[in-house]
């Protein structure tokens, strides 16, 4: 029996719209009605050594899901050339950390789509630490990072999907094009708090992600613990990728944060998705 079950409602029309005012459309989550979307998914939450189940509604039966970084067996890893579709998933969430899930069906395309979402797992004690007897925080963010390319979904010709030219750029499903002060991404802490951020990568560029200068350390790299911190200006992140970051702000103010998304070839920055962090 599991200890946690979630249940995931899926629809194939719905649309978020960018600084510009364009409509991107999307096959979001949406809430049991079908009336509200959300993108990306629901946050996943379990506790080290938990089961966890997860069902699928309304999946329009073209779809199976990866919980990216989670050792599953073949059955449950949702991965369409191994094993037929299913609805429901069921996995043990060994180790903790940062891992998030995503469709696994034509995945290039259903996830610009905007199907996944992030997927936390804390310690067996449920308690502020980034793994059992790993490092303790005060608070904690996920950043999902990505990217759209609206050529994909002109109706105007057919798209080229061996060509991605992302022009609209994101964090936690927000157009960072001004910076983004919603309550899940901008993040306000106190001198002195430890905070937890966990970056997630579903996008396909690479992301260049910088603080503003707020000093930080690397301690977690794709849900496990990293063999010794590292303490970079940058942090660099490519596609499917996470990064556990703490910090534990000593001077008050506001700091800038980019995520520069870089294109592959010649590393040149293709867009910027921007939010801040306040120190009080």
């Amino acid at each position: 029996m599991a200890n946690r079950a979630y249940v995931l409602w899926l629809r194939k029309n719905g649309s978020v719209i960018m600084h510009d005012g364009v409509a991107i459309d999307l096959w979001p989550f949406t809430d049991s009605k079908g009336s509200a979307s959300i993108f990306p998914g629901p946050l996943l939450v379990s506790n080290e050594g938990e089961t966890v189940e997860v069902t699928f509604k309304n999946n329009m039966n073209a779809h199976t899901f990866h919980f990216h970084g989670i050792d599953a067996d073949t059955p449950n890893d949702g991965v369409p050339e191994t094993w037929p579709v299913v609805d429901t998933y069921t996995f043990l969430t060994g180790h903790a950390g940062t891992y998030w899930y995503h469709c696994h069906a034509n995945t290039v395309l259903h996830q610009q789509m905007g199907m996944y979402g992030p997927f936390v797992v804390m310690p067996a004690d449920g308690s502020n630490h980034a793994w059992t007897g790993g490092p303790a925080f005060d608070r904690q963010y996920v950043w999902t990072l990505s990217e759209f390319d609206s050529r994909w979904r002109s109706s105007r010709t057919k798209p080229n999907f061996a060509y991605f030219n992302a022009d609209y750029f994101l964090i936690n499903g927000k157009d960072g094009f001004a910076p983004i002060t919603a309550e899940d991404t901008a993040i306000t802490c106190r001198i002195g708090e430890s905070v937890l951020l966990r970056l997630i990568h579903a996008g396909y560029l690479i992301a260049r992600v910088s603080l503003g200068g707020l000093p930080f350390t690397v301690i977690a790299s794709d849900g496990r613990p990293l063999p010794f911190v590292e303490t970079p200006s940058i942090v660099e992140i490519a596609s499917g990728e996470r990064y556990d970051l703490l910090f534990t702000p000593a001077i008050p103010g506001r700091y800038d944060v980019r995520v520069d998304y870089l294109n592959w070839y010649g590393r040149t920055v293709r867009g910027s998705a921007r939010t801040l962090i306040t120190v009080v």
